[in-house]
């Protein structure tokens, strides 16, 4: 009481009410409780460069996931834009100060180049943005083959024409023959030339004309002795337009020919 008229007498009036009531509330446990607190996931490491390696090849990376704030952080999902990629989280409750790994695969089966793959993790923050994580690489063919065909686009009716395709081992590290090339259509004439034995050729696809207005799509099989591309497919697309649908002069329309004064 003694305690109460003090503050009545310092606050004034008004302000020792107040004090009076608070005061009052907190000895019968009626205090306003502190804010809880938030969760706050981060990755120190968020980005995972796994060089230049061969497309049979599985990359596993385990990220490692951080609460610095002050509330459990719960992973509601973890998603990748495509099937070739897997995440195996041991958790979903994150306690503040504590870590969790997150261990990605990523399937290189069928993919060539450059690869850049996002990994989202979405949990119980405020903004509902997720955590982006990032696997980025270069995934090569144990043989390679540029272009991926032999294309001959607005071939002319007449005359001869070529087109290369280079086929080599990029890593470089272990020499193959090419033992057989065949082509299915008579119109396509092939050879090989080799580059650097062992290591690089030239795949030379002709056509020797004359061609009829039209379309042709072929291949060639390539044999190889190298264990993981014994055979490639090697496309051809020929492409010869009608000489009748061309764009015709403007001084040769309907007959006219313009008279010079």
């Amino acid at each position: 009481m003694k305690t109460v008229l003090t503050l009545m007498k310092s606050c004034g009036c008004v302000g020792g009410w107040i004090a009076c009531v608070w005061l009052c509330a907190s000895a019968r446990g009626l205090a306003p409780r502190a804010v809880a607190g938030e969760p706050s996931l981060v990755c120190e490491a968020p980005a995972f460069d796994f060089g230049s390696v061969r497309d049979t090849q599985v990359i596993s990376h385990t990220f490692v996931l951080h609460n610095t704030g002050t509330a459990t952080a719960t992973i509601v999902r973890v998603h990748s834009t495509c099937g070739c990629t897997t995440t195996l989280p041991t958790r979903t409750a994150v306690a503040p100060g504590e870590t969790e790994p997150l261990t990605v695969l990523f399937d290189l089966k069928g993919r060539h180049g450059v690869q850049r793959r996002p990994v989202y993790v979405s949990w119980n923050n405020g903004d509902g943005q997720p955590l982006r994580l990032m696997l980025s690489g270069i995934s090569s063919a144990a043989i390679e083959v540029e272009p991926a065909g032999a294309i001959f686009a607005a071939a002319p009716l007449q005359g001869a024409l070529e087109r290369v395709v280079r086929i080599y081992d990029p890593s470089s590290n272990r020499l193959f023959r090419i033992t057989g090339v065949t082509c299915a259509d008579p119109r396509f004439t092939t050879r090989v030339e080799t580059g650097v034995d062992g290591r690089d050729y030239r795949l030379v696809v002709g056509s020797a004309g004359p061609r009829e207005p039209g379309t042709i799509s072929s291949a060639v099989t390539v044999e190889t002795d190298h264990p993981e591309r014994p055979v490639l497919q090697v496309p051809i697309f020929l492409l010869s337009p009608d000489a009748s649908e061309r764009p015709v002069p403007d001084d040769t329309r309907d007959g006219a020919k313009k008279v010079s004064k």
